[in-house]
């Protein structure tokens, strides 16, 4: 249930991961949030106040439409929003399949901006300093072997904010992005059971400062939705405990 006043934070894959950390942290601040995911077995909705869940699907059309005639009709308005939604895959190129490139574009990129497209088309983004904070990777900037086509998928998310920040900051909306290193997340969970673990620990020693954990980047996320951050746009912020600096 959220409080009358309906200025709101939604958090688009906030059921489990990254985005679950970042809704964690807004909800001990008793912000006003919205907790979107296609699963939400992970959230407790009846103990929090100020928070509504909201089943979504990003690459559905319909799911999509559906929330956004809610926002309109309850006149709820975004001050803030994340999109933390992503897929990870680890293969050769000789083993990724057409289907695979697809797949992860509509997934990792196509549905950010399309949700993007669809919020502002409605009016539903709040123009008085509202921030959009997107999920990417180093990977979109570094690469890493076996990544091609999430690396192209995350490139182009960094690539987009930029454009999307120029077109956002005559409306007082700031847009940037986080790429993150390797987090302690299931998306580190299935990273194992593809490689297996003695792989992924050789690649844990590039970290200087060791692996992540999602509240180092909710942590981040906090500090790029506040009034703190209000001269920062169209930033893509590294967050990698030193990888990128080797």
């Amino acid at each position: 249930m959220l409080s009358q006043k309906k200025d709101v934070i939604l958090i688009v894959g906030g059921g489990s991961g990254i985005g679950k950390a970042i809704a964690e942290q807004l909800i001990t601040l008793k912000e006003d949030i919205v907790i979107a995911d296609i699963n939400l077995n992970k959230w407790d909705s009846s103990q929090i106040k100020n928070v509504l869940h909201y089943q979504l699907n990003v690459t559905n059309e319909e799911s999509i439409n559906i929330m956004i005639e809610h926002f309109r009709t309850e006149d709820i308005h975004l001050k803030g929003l994340v999109y933390t939604v992503g897929k990870a895959v680890t293969l050769p190129l000789n083993s990724i399949k057409t289907e695979t490139y697809k797949e992860l574009i509509e997934l990792n990129t196509m549905s950010f901006f399309n949700l993007i497209s669809k919020l502002a088309t409605q009016q539903l983004i709040s123009e008085e300093g509202a921030s959009i904070v997107v999920i990417s990777s180093i990977v979109g900037q570094y690469g890493a072997r076996g990544k091609i086509a999430y690396g192209l998928t995350k490139g182009a998310i960094d690539s987009g904010i930029k454009s999307l920040a120029l077109e956002m900051a005559s409306k007082n909306i700031r847009v940037n992005a986080i790429a993150p290193g390797t987090v302690q997340t299931e998306m580190l969970d299935k990273l194992i059971s593809s490689i297996g673990e003695e792989e992924v620990n050789k690649m844990l020693l590039d970290y200087p400062l060791g692996l992540g954990y999602p509240q180092d980047i909710s942590d981040l996320a906090f500090f790029l939705l506040s009034k703190q951050s209000k001269w920062i746009t169209g930033s893509v912020i590294t967050i990698d405990g030193g990888y990128s600096a080797r």
